[in-house]
C-alpha cells in the first residue's frame, strides 16, 4: 500500500483524507455517486480514501476507509495527475469536500462531518492533544503488523513520483 500524500491529524488514528494505491483490504468499501457502497475497490487503482469521516455508518468506528478510486490499476502510471481536495474541517454536518482530478469534480460532500470528535480522536501515544490537520506528502509504503510476516524477506518494490505545485493553503 503506497500512500502519495495525507491529510493528517494529532493523533495515531486521526488520518481523515489519503491519496493511495489501493490493497487488498475486504474492509474499504467503494465509493460510486457520491453513495458509499458495500463493494470493495480493486487493488493497484489510485483512490482517494476518507477515513472514518463524511459517511454517517463510519462516523465513529476508527479506520473505516471509504475509496473515491480516481484511476484504475496502470492508468495512473508514467502522466501526469492534477488531484485538488477542499475541505472545510468541522465536527458537526457543516463540513465540505471538494475532490477533482484534472479539474473534474469526482467528489463532493455538502453538510457532512469532515472532522468526527470520537474517544481516539487527537491521542498520540496514549496522551489525548487537541485536534488539529497538517498536510503531509512523499511515497512510502504501510506494512501492516498483522501481516508484517507477509514481506519480512521481501523489499519492497521501488516507486517513483513527481509533485509539481504542491500547496497546502488554510483559509
Amino acid at each position: 500500500w503506497f500512500n502519495f500524500g495525507q491529510l493528517h491529524g494529532h493523533g495515531d488514528e486521526d488520518v481523515p483524507i489519503t491519496v493511495a494505491v489501493v490493497r487488498d483490504d475486504p474492509r474499504v468499501k467503494l465509493v460510486e455517486g457520491g453513495k458509499r457502497t458495500n463493494a470493495s475497490p480493486v487493488s493497484g487503482s489510485l483512490a482517494v480514501y476518507l477515513r472514518s469521516i463524511v459517511f454517517d455508518e463510519v462516523l465513529q468506528k476508527t479506520g473505516r476507509n471509504s475509496a473515491i478510486v480516481l484511476a484504475g490499476p496502470g492508468e495512473f502510471e508514467d502522466r501526469w495527475m492534477s488531484i485538488r481536495i477542499e475541505v472545510r474541517w468541522e465536527t458537526t454536518q457543516t463540513g465540505t469536500i471538494d475532490i477533482r482530478l484534472d479539474g473534474n469534480k469526482v467528489f463532493e460532500c455538502l453538510k457532512c462531518v469532515t472532522l468526527p470528535v470520537y474517544e481516539e480522536a487527537a491521542v498520540r501515544d496514549g496522551k489525548k492533544g487537541e485536534q488539529a490537520v497538517s498536510f503531509q506528502f512523499g511515497i512510502y509504503s504501510w506494512r501492516l503488523e498483522d501481516k508484517a510476516y507477509l514481506f519480512a524477506e521481501t523489499e519492497p518494490p521501488t516507486v517513483v513520483a513527481y509533485y509539481k505545485n504542491v500547496s497546502w493553503k488554510k483559509k
